[in-house]
């Protein structure tokens, strides 16, 4: 019997609930983090932080393999055979070439900490505080690994369990480490969330993902498996790698140029507005893209493209006003009244990532649609968009505003590219869609700039 279309909602905002939940979650937990690091690290502090927070995240997706996506997509491909064998052969073989990459970025890292140390701080830096990221780096490698599982079981609840358990250590960490250990305590703080997250989700998840772990497949890397998954994954590598490379480059420079303080304000509005657009991922990445893999031919997905898209935007749209209304409140309570420069900053960044979430709520169906040709330009996007951005704001000498301008730049040369590229390939947005991003669009746009102006 087909369910109702009650049913049908109230199983749609259950998910969206459990993903909103894990955002809540990590928004908490980064408030309460970043009010500690704050406190006690200041706004020079908090750019040394980001610094190599920016730094972690791209060496935690060069050690990924890029992995995460295959991963995904190939998982929900088995589940919709019932082939707990081939969930198994994709698990150990992702996991295993990553265990070496591991092992390889690790020892190079810990080779040269200093000159990588002084190149993303400057001379004289603390290369300990790069060593110890490389915890993080590891996790996040991994990390990839187990939110592909999450993700193509299309199951929301386990990421929420990830979100509790990692704050609540990095929470732990933070109030007990900073104050001694300064920004060293930091960086572990930060680092820890990884390793007890993952293990701790794991074992409380263990009676759904037993199967998808145990007993490992002899061998545990499968050649034919890992070429299966290679094309996707390198090309989400390079992908990842140009980004956040991108972003890594023109972070370093902004923070050589405009300084550490005007860094740390960056990073407060910058953490803001990705825990806002977080949650919006988190529905794309562990739900949707697990169930537009399934999908068959440019019909069917288009046809769930169009069914998400007016009412994903909408609360989009709604939630990033709110947040852009509220940006000076939100700033004093997750940092302190010393980051209120970064509120203009936040708007501009928060309208960027408003069209960044719709072009992602475009083209998270690119991949099953048209492969890796149609799947790359679009990402690819993005990246140029940012460090096109970023060049035109020197060239206008935005000073301190220069990445907030990139990052809306960015964002709207993305959706553009995507709109036209989509359309093209027969998912175009409905007339009601169309209507609910350029209000969404035009309205944001309007509350920045009167933001700005004050």
């Amino acid at each position: 019997m087909q369910p109702s279309r009650l049913e049908v909602w109230t199983a749609r905002a259950q998910r969206v609930a459990y993903g909103g939940a894990a955002n809540v979650v990590g928004a908490l937990g980064g408030a309460i983090r970043n009010k500690i690091l704050a406190t006690a690290l200041q706004t020079s502090g908090m750019g040394v932080v980001a610094q190599i927070q920016t730094s972690q995240i791209w060496l935690g997706l060069l050690t990924s393999l890029g992995f995460s996506i295959p991963v995904t997509q190939q998982i929900g491909a088995a589940l919709a055979r019932h082939d707990d064998p081939a969930i198994r052969r994709i698990v150990w073989t992702a996991l295993s070439a990553i265990a070496a990459a591991i092992a390889v970025v690790s020892i190079a890292g810990l080779l040269f900490a200093r000159p990588w140390s002084e190149l993303l701080l400057g001379p004289g830096a603390d290369p300990w505080l790069f060593r110890l990221s490389l915890i993080a780096v590891a996790g996040l490698a991994v990390q990839g690994i187990v939110q592909g599982v999450f993700a193509g079981r299309s199951d929301v609840r386990a990421p929420l369990t990830y979100a509790i358990i990692g704050n609540l250590v990095v929470i732990t960490c933070a109030a007990t480490l900073v104050g001694p250990l300064g920004l060293r305590g930091a960086v572990v703080a930060i680092a820890a969330f990884f390793p007890f997250g993952i293990l701790g989700t794991l074992a409380i998840h263990r009676r759904e993902y037993r199967s998808s772990f145990l007993p490992p497949p002899v061998p545990k890397f499968d050649a034919p498996t890992a070429r299966a998954m290679l094309k996707v994954a390198i090309a989400a590598l390079v992908m990842s790698l140009l980004d956040q490379g991108t972003l890594l480059a023109v972070r370093t420079h902004y923070a050589r140029t405009q300084g550490f303080a005007a860094n740390g304000l960056l990073q407060a509005a910058f953490a803001l507005t990705q825990q806002t657009g977080a949650v919006f991922y988190a529905y794309l990445g562990s739900y949707a893209f697990g169930k537009i893999s399934g999908a068959r031919g440019t019909e069917g997905i288009r046809a769930y493209v169009q069914k998400q898209w007016a009412a994903l935007m909408t609360v989009a749209a709604v939630s990033f006003a709110a947040v852009m209304l509220l940006s000076r409140p939100l700033l004093h309570l997750v940092f302190s009244e010393k980051f209120d420069a970064a509120r203009p900053m936040m708007a501009w960044m928060l309208f960027g990532e408003f069209a960044r979430v719709g072009m992602q709520s475009w083209i998270f169906g690119a991949l099953p649609l048209g492969g890796l040709r149609l799947y790359v330009p679009l990402g690819l996007s993005y990246t140029l968009g940012i460090a096109g951005g970023y060049a035109i704001a020197l060239a206008l000498h935005l000073g301190p505003m220069s990445v907030a301008f990139a990052y809306a730049f960015a964002g709207i040369v993305a959706l553009g590219v995507s709109a036209v590229v989509m359309t093209a390939r027969r998912v175009p947005l409905t007339l009601r869609g169309t209507l609910v991003l350029l209000a969404g669009l035009g309205g944001l746009a309007a509350m920045a700039w009167l933001l700005t102006r004050r």
